[in-house]
């Protein structure tokens, strides 16, 4: 059974889904939900501007030290996994916000970082 937590990104509510496989690893790598959410409304700007109706990307997290695979719907969305460290694999096809309050808070969505990745 899906955990399900309510949400608001840019004005909207939303029901974030955390499948069975993705609990379970947020549990095992040490990922708190909040700092899932959190990371959801740090990049809403980018998810705004840039992602689609059912795609799927990563957020990476460098100032928590977290990266979460996604999928992004009109009314809900999917948490896929997440992995406590910033040395996930990024899927091909999967774009890429990355989060570091420490220089930039908010890059844009990298169509060209999977090229960078190979």
């Amino acid at each position: 059974m899906n955990k399900e937590y309510n949400i608001t990104l840019f004005g909207f509510d939303f029901v974030m889904s955390l499948a069975p496989h993705a609990y379970k690893r947020s549990r095992d790598r040490n990922v708190c939900i909040n700092d899932i959410i959190e990371s959801l409304e740090d990049s809403q700007e980018a998810i705004a501007d840039y992602v689609q109706n059912d795609t799927r990307f990563v957020i990476k997290n460098v100032n928590k030290k977290i990266m979460i695979t996604i999928c992004f719907h009109y009314d809900w969305i999917d948490i896929i996994t997440v992995w406590n460290g910033l040395d996930f694999l990024i899927s091909e096809g999967e774009d890429v916000i990355e989060i570091n309050r420490n220089q930039i808070k908010y890059y844009e969505l990298f169509a060209m970082l999977r090229n960078v990745l190979k």
